[in-house]
């Protein structure tokens, strides 16, 4: 089994450009995305404390139920099962990376 082709469909969990420079709105590595600039003014108005943890945990459980939905699909399509979670775990993502 090829673990690079594997590890590239990890693209399906949102995290197919986790290794490119990011590029923001003004087109420069480096820059603000729009949602980066949206959080920013959001939070100049509101700077509250309390507020800031609610929406982080708001956005944890967003992205968390959104990639249990994918991989309760990928588990129902067999793409995986425990066989592939046993692969992964000896799987050293950081080596693919470097390649």
């Amino acid at each position: 089994m090829d673990m690079n082709k594997e590890y590239e469909q990890l693209g399906e969990f949102g995290m197919d450009n986790a290794n490119e420079p990011m590029v923001g709105v003004s087109g420069t590595t480096g820059a603000l995305t729009p949602t980066q600039l949206y959080l920013l003014q959001f939070f100049s108005r509101n700077p509250s404390e309390e507020n800031a943890k609610e929406v982080k945990e708001a956005l944890f459980q967003y992205y968390q139920q959104k990639m249990d939905k994918q991989l309760d699909e990928l588990w129902d399509d067999g793409t995986l099962n425990q066989t592939r979670l046993d692969q992964l775990r000896s799987l050293h993502i950081r080596d693919i990376l470097k390649q």
